[in-house]
């Protein structure tokens, strides 16, 4: 029955991760083909912060179910709060670890 849990919890966070990844939107630069030889054209570059790039936050509503599975499968402690505070990060990191998955 464990086995079970366990797994369903592997594929819930396994479909978080994936609806990260399908969220986040990517830009793409056109280059022009054409080539000046006048120093006076020269390429304006947009200054966009790394920071606006992928997944911002977990939404509270998600986050509380994750927390519920991980108190579940006892690597988290307590009530879920709703929050990603710094227990729920380091229980999620640990179930990732002991499941063979990258903890970044």
């Amino acid at each position: 029955m464990r086995f079970f849990r366990a797994t369903a919890l592997i594929i819930s966070l396994a479909l978080i991760l994936s609806s990260a990844a399908a969220a986040k939107t990517s830009t793409k630069s056109t280059k022009s083909t054409k080539h000046h030889s006048s120093a006076k054209h020269t390429k304006a570059k947009s200054k966009k912060s790394w920071k606006s790039k992928g997944q911002q936050s977990i939404a509270s509503e998600r986050t509380t179910e994750i927390q519920e599975a991980l108190i579940r499968e006892h690597y988290l402690s307590g009530e879920p709060s709703g929050t990603m505070d710094a227990a729920t990060k380091q229980a999620l990191t640990k179930m990732q670890a002991d499941n063979g998955w990258q903890t970044k």
